[in-house]
């Protein structure tokens, strides 16, 4: 899901999701209850870490891509 559209759907900023992806701002439980519901999880399901040998998410870099 791109972060326009789950900006979008969360009645956030899109800035705001792109912060959040990259750790640079903590959210309060009205904006993470907002994202659990457009993906479709509880909030706790945001805060899983990868299992043991499982690569943690990488984020992906700077600017729009073309795919």
């Amino acid at each position: 899901m791109s972060q326009e559209r789950l900006a979008l759907e969360a009645g956030l900023e899109r800035v705001s999701i792109s912060q959040i992806e990259r750790k640079r701002v903590n959210l309060g439980v009205d904006s993470l209850g907002k994202i659990a519901s457009v993906l479709g999880c509880e909030i706790p399901d945001l805060f899983v870490k990868p299992a043991m040998g499982e690569q943690e998410p990488e984020n992906l870099r700077r600017g729009r891509r073309s795919v």
